[in-house]
């Protein structure tokens, strides 16, 4: 909708209307993803992407949980034996 100069009160109000409708639906989308990730924390799941080095399961009750990842520990914990030795540029190097 384009309001312009020459615009009267309800097209204005209209589009006051269309924009308080669209904020309230970005609102409650938010909450609801807010809610769920809650939900999901308190029963123990993993809510989202597994890190480098776990992979994402779901077990017996269609749960969402974390596994190692056997094929990729390996660089995580080459990285940080990297780090350790204080040689960021090379734990880099191991990445790219």
């Amino acid at each position: 909708m384009n309001i312009g100069k020459g615009a009267s009160s309800t097209d204005i109000l209209r589009c006051n209307f269309s924009v308080m409708g669209a904020k309230c639906y970005v609102l409650n989308l938010s909450e609801d993803v807010r809610r769920s990730l809650e939900y999901k924390r308190r029963n123990g799941e993993w809510g989202g992407k597994a890190p480098l080095g776990y992979l994402n399961q779901r077990g017996g009750n269609n749960k969402s949980t974390l596994v190692h990842d056997l094929e990729r520990a390996f660089l995580v914990r080459m990285l940080f034996e990297e780090y350790a030795k204080g040689s960021l540029r090379s734990a880099v190097t191991l990445c790219g």
